[in-house]
């Protein structure tokens, strides 16, 4: 279990939220918000794929996406939405860990093909 602990920690944390929040408050910084969590995503992903921990690592998605609703509603409320338009914060933030799990299935697809 210790070896996965850190794994564990680095998917549940809310990336989308993360993303959204540097965009819509330091909107200079936008860019490395989103790529940090594109680099980060694709290295969990990646070293899942490796280890066989798929299913783990899309219900830390899942559960970090959900993190990541919550905290948009809380903390990117209705005076953010005309910054996101057509969507609003919170519904952006679904959108990008939608994006996000499909993104995994096809890596962990293409990587069990590769591999086994």
């Amino acid at each position: 279990m210790k070896k996965y602990i850190f794994g564990i920690i680095l998917a549940l944390i809310p990336y989308a939220f993360l993303s959204l929040y540097i965009d819509a408050n330091h909107s200079s910084y936008a860019i490395f918000g989103y790529m940090g969590m594109l680099i980060i995503i694709g290295i969990i992903s990646f070293l899942a794929g490796k280890k066989g921990q798929i299913k783990y690592t899309l219900t830390a998605t899942m559960i970090s996406a959900l993190a990541s609703y919550i905290l948009s509603v809380k903390f990117l409320g209705k005076e953010w939405n005309y910054y996101f338009i057509p969507f609003e914060a919170k519904n952006l933030a679904i959108l990008i860990c939608i994006i996000s799990i499909i993104a995994q299935s096809v890596a962990f697809k293409r990587f069990k093909e590769k591999f086994n």
